[in-house]
């Protein structure tokens, strides 16, 4: 088997109604651990936390657009699309790996976990987190990429205001309980704190199926949940919302108010 070498690029299918191709391709092997040469055929299933699914696509299609376009799985994001952000970080045969830079055909038979199975079991996962000051964009960046790579779910960063009006970034770090020992040393070796906060957290959705809206200006992705009291609410997706402003030239709350009258309807079942 091969390694990886390169993926097709693929535009963000959200900003664009439909999968397109960009007309370069990028190598991605330093991202990449899997290993492999591309399938072909376009029936494949994908096991995907712990259920099977079925689509039909390209063996060269990005695993992130199969996630989020043709599965409905929305928790990988877009965000660089060159395998650097880690936005779209998911977990394949226990590898922390960038799924804008694994094709279908790779993935196909591997076992995927995205952050939607953390609430499987009601299981309670580590939240690590440190406060930085000291430290460049890049090397915060380096170390949120090491802690992916070492097993950590998902890790997100945000700026700060610390003691004595220092400015600082909070980084934090989401980490199955059984990884959280080799997490902490990772941190505590590889970053510039002195220190560490640790809790465990759970965490619990609303049932929930994807579907569209019907706006006078064409379908517009959406999610509805049923709450405790049995209420259905509908919520546009963002980057839906994005797309169609850029297209149609209104404004963020012209289309909200009429999203919030448009029909949902569903593509899938309750989940």
């Amino acid at each position: 088997m091969k390694p990886l070498t390169s993926t097709r690029q693929y535009a963000p299918a959200a900003w664009h109604g439909r999968l397109t191709r960009a007309g370069k391709r990028a190598s991605n092997a330093a991202r990449s651990p899997l290993c492999g040469a591309l399938k072909t055929g376009t029936d494949m299933q994908f096991t995907v936390n712990g259920e099977t699914h079925e689509a039909d696509v390209e063996s060269d299609m990005p695993l992130l657009w199969v996630l989020r376009d043709e599965l409905k799985i929305k928790g990988p994001k877009y965000g660089c699309g060159i395998a650097q952000c880690g936005s779209c970080t998911v977990h394949i045969d226990g590898l922390a790996v960038r799924s804008c830079s694994i094709t279908a055909g790779q993935a196909e038979g591997r076992d995927i976990t995205t952050i939607e199975g953390l609430s499987q079991d009601d299981a309670l996962h580590a939240v690590q987190e440190a406060w930085i000051d000291d430290a460049t964009p890049e090397e915060v960046a380096v170390l949120m990429n090491r802690l992916r790579d070492a097993g950590a779910i998902d890790v997100a960063v945000q700026p700060l205001l610390m003691k004595k009006g220092r400015s600082g970034q909070l980084l934090t770090a989401l980490v199955r309980d059984g990884d959280a020992d080799q997490l902490r040393s990772l941190w505590l070796s590889a970053g510039s704190s002195i220190g560490l906060r640790e809790r465990r957290q759970g965490r619990w959705v609303l049932p929930r199926r994807q579907g569209v809206l019907e706006t006078p200006w064409g379908p517009v992705a959406a999610k509805q949940v049923r709450r405790p009291d049995g209420r259905c609410t509908v919520k546009a997706e963002a980057d839906a919302l994005e797309a169609l402003q850029a297209s149609t030239g209104c404004s963020f709350d012209e289309l909200r108010a009429a999203v919030a009258v448009a029909p949902f309807v569903s593509t899938d079942d309750w989940a």
